[in-house]
């Protein structure tokens, strides 16, 4: 009987044996087989994240540099910490020593080329006296228009900005001694232009849809040119003058 129960035990242990090898080991556990040697223990590769290529294009570093001081200065009024206050003013003088830089380098190659400057005046003396040159230019133009051309202006009497840009044309035109030919396209006549005249289609036939308008207007040819559109200032008209006429010979 004690000889049946140890054969029993036996037959037990050789049962769960054949079962246990029928079944797959990991492969760590199977080096008895002769080829575990040659397996590399490789750990996960981690996918590379992609480099950001930073553009080399100098506008586009103005542009990011810029966009970054301003958003830097932001940050700073809506959080003025220490740390961010101190962060803006470290990047603002970044730049401003960079201005500097180009300063310094600017005066150095109009010294090295000095051809270059009567192209760009850099003293304040040189520089008023390049104002006063182009402001009597300016004049002689202006002046030599006025004796060829009459002023269109056209108005809405009603309308705030014709009744204050009135006032400017008014003494534009006493400026130069230019002519000036008012048109009320409402009948309502300004104080400054007693002499005008309503009309109220010569909108619709030189297409206008903005008002007050200014033009220059050429005694032999007629032509109309664009002088000035809504509320502007003597000094812009002026520079609307040179625009539109410097270039040209004739007109």
């Amino acid at each position: 009987m004690h000889s049946f129960r140890i054969f029993s035990f036996f037959l037990m242990l050789s049962s769960k044996a054949m079962v246990m090898a029928s079944q797959p080991l990991p492969w760590k556990d199977r080096c008895g087989e002769g080829w575990a040697w040659y397996h590399d223990f490789l750990e996960p590769q981690k996918p590379k994240e992609p480099k950001l290529e930073i553009s080399k294009d100098p506008k586009v570093v103005l542009a990011i540099a810029k966009e970054d001081l301003e958003r830097s200065l932001s940050k700073a009024i809506l959080e003025p910490s220490d740390e961010n206050i101190v962060a803006y003013i470290s990047m603002q003088k970044k730049w401003v020593d960079q201005a500097k830089n180009f300063a310094y380098t600017w005066q150095r190659v109009i010294l090295e080329h000095p051809e270059l400057a009567e192209l760009s005046p850099t003293t304040q003396y040189g520089a008023q006296v390049k104002k006063a040159f182009d402001y009597e230019n300016r004049k002689k133009l202006i002046n030599k228009l006025a004796k060829s051309s009459s002023l269109l202006f056209i108005y809405e009497g009603r309308h705030p900005f014709s009744q204050a840009f009135g006032t400017v044309v008014k003494q534009f035109s006493l400026d130069y001694d230019w002519d000036v030919q008012p048109i009320s396209i409402d009948g309502i006549i300004l104080r400054e232009f007693p002499q005008s005249i309503a009309d109220t289609e010569i909108a619709h036939e030189m297409e206008l849809n903005t008002f007050p308008a200014l033009f220059a207007v050429n005694h032999t040819t007629r032509k109309a040119t664009p002088l000035a559109f809504g509320m502007e200032t003597i000094s812009q008209i002026e520079d609307n003058v040179i625009l539109q006429f410097q270039e040209k010979d004739s007109w």
